[in-house]
Order: structure tokens, then C-alpha cells, then sequence
């Protein structure tokens, strides 16, 4: 089946994808949990970000970082306490955000 531009494969990942996941992001279903737990954790202990737990939504984050949850925290903390950024925690004052 063919795909036109914009359509998304939701099909499971074949065995080469599969390959090339643990290849170039050291992504495997051990070292995936692992992370996810560690990310999750990393996420309960930090008392001024609150997002949800979900497995997939968690995954956009630490592909990119190749699964290390540090680094994929840093980057949800960039998201949420950068400078100009429209999700702010809960802490901030609202009377100092400039539109």
C-alpha cells in the first residue's frame, strides 16, 4: 500500500525499522521500559511539572534523546520553563507573563 503525503503508518514496526531503532537510538523493548520508568519517576520527583504519564506521549520524548530519561526530562523542562513558552508551571507568576 502505497502512502500519499501526510498519511500516517500505524502499522506495527517491521523487523528492519525494528533494527535500525536499536541501532540508531538504542531503542529495545528492555532498555524502552527501563527508560519509561525512569522518566516517569524523574517526572513524579519534579514538584513544578505536571504531565501525564502516558506511555506514547512519554515516548515523544525520549526517542529523540535515545532513551536516556535525564536527557529527555531536560527537554520536557525546556518545554515547560523556556523562555517565552506558553506552558508555564504552576508556580510562575501570571501577572509577569508578556503576550
Amino acid at each position: 500500500m502505497s502512502l500519499k503525503p501526510f498519511d500516517i503508518e500505524v502499522d506495527p514496526p517491521n523487523e528492519e525499522l525494528m533494527e535500525i531503532a536499536r541501532r540508531e537510538l538504542r531503542e529495545t523493548p528492555e532498555i524502552r521500559e527501563a527508560a519509561l520508568e525512569e522518566l516517569r519517576a524523574l517526572l513524579k520527583e519534579a514538584k513544578d511539572m505536571h504531565f501525564s504519564d502516558d506511555k506514547e506521549f512519554l515516548l515523544i520524548f525520549l526517542r529523540p534523546c535515545h532513551f536516556y530519561a535525564e536527557s529527555a526530562l531536560k527537554m520536557v523542562s525546556k518545554g515547560t520553563h523556556g523562555k517565552g513558552s506558553r506552558f508555564r508551571s504552576n508556580k510562575d507568576d501570571v501577572n509577569s507573563v508578556h503576550l
